[in-house]
């Protein structure tokens, strides 16, 4: 008797309703359905004021699977990117975000509404970028110890980059810098780094 109660009687859903007639399911867990995936990534980058890490969107998107949600940040950034926007979506290690094209950057910087960052990181990033590459102790030395956490807020913006050196870290610019600012924002000073 039961075996005439058949899936005719579901609601006509598609995939979502079906479990594993169509072989894959990957939606397992997610609560985001498989084909708004790559816009709700793009969404949510254009939304983000800071770079979007993979632990962000996988608790964004309701996925357990840093690799798997790795990837579908990967393909949603290559399916922005081919559309030749006057924007595009970006890399940094393993965190994501959303910016002008670098070549479009000269035209709509002045459009800019508010400054990224406050006037004493502003001025901390200066002093790294006139001296680099310069120890992160002689920037403490340079601003005081209030610069700390000015270059943890630019190391978590990719702003900057550093690599241990002794006890101490040497700051260097990163290409994102460049992208923002341009390639002429500080002139590089052609003094040697100082000796921690």
């Amino acid at each position: 008797m039961h075996s005439n109660v058949s899936a005719a009687q579901e609601p006509p859903l598609g995939p979502s309703t079906s479990s594993s007639s169509s072989g894959a399911s990957p939606d397992r867990g997610s609560t985001v359905r498989p084909a708004t995936v790559q816009r709700v990534i793009q969404a949510a980058l254009f939304m983000s004021p800071n770079l979007l890490s993979i632990g962000q969107l996988m608790e964004l998107l309701g996925e357990t699977d840093y690799s798997k949600v790795k990837s579908m940040a990967l393909d949603a950034m290559d399916a922005f990117n081919e559309s030749n926007h006057g924007i595009e979506i970006y890399q940094d290690l393993d965190r994501f975000g959303m910016r002008v094209r670098t070549e479009f950057n000269a035209h709509v910087k002045a459009l800019g509404s508010a400054p990224l960052f406050n006037e004493g990181v502003m001025k901390t990033l200066a002093l790294v970028a006139f001296k680099q590459p310069i120890y992160q102790s002689t920037v403490i030395e340079y601003r005081n110890n209030a610069a700390y956490e000015h270059i943890h807020t630019l190391l978590e913006n990719g702003f900057l980059s550093r690599e241990a050196k002794g006890r101490t870290y040497v700051l260097k610019t990163t290409q994102k810098f460049y992208d923002y600012f341009g390639k002429d924002a500080f002139a590089k000073s052609e003094a040697p780094m100082a000796t921690p």
